[in-house]
């Protein structure tokens, strides 16, 4: 969360008052929102998610008490550590996208190239998420 914050904090003090959203064929902002606009959005955007698997945690781990089986409570537990699982894999991409937003609109000569990893590490650490929700959910019906 911090690093979230901090992240976001940091490209908005960089960022010119137009902050392109979209490029041309040619790799140069097209599209434009406000600085303010991009600050906002992303932390409502970061609240809500990190808000609603928060609830979904609490609600796994409080439920626990209501299981009726050990399998039951145990696929719950892995359930909810999974979602902050989940939660951190959501942040570390936000990060990654704020860097990302911010290479593209500095003022600076980036070679936005050289950042690219970050832009396919997001969805590869997001199949690894999704792959282990499925072995944990395969797991616990055999």
């Amino acid at each position: 969360m911090l690093l979230f914050f901090g992240a976001l904090l940091l490209i908005y003090a960089y960022l010119d008052e137009r902050v392109g959203v979209l490029s041309n064929e040619w790799g140069m902002p097209n599209e434009f929102i406000t600085r303010e606009t991009f600050f906002y959005s992303s932390l409502i955007a970061f609240v809500i998610t990190n808000a609603i698997l928060y609830t979904l945690h609490k609600l796994l781990i409080l439920s626990r008490h209501s299981a009726k089986t050990e399998r039951v409570l145990a696929l719950r537990l892995d359930l909810a550590a999974w979602l902050l699982g989940f939660a951190g894999t959501l942040n570390l991409l936000f990060v990654f996208t704020m860097l990302f937003f911010g290479l593209f609109n500095s003022s600076e000569n980036y070679s936005i190239d050289r950042y690219v990893i970050f832009v396919y590490a997001g969805p590869l650490l997001l199949a690894i998420m999704f792959g282990l929700l499925v072995y944990i959910l395969m797991k616990r019906r055999a």
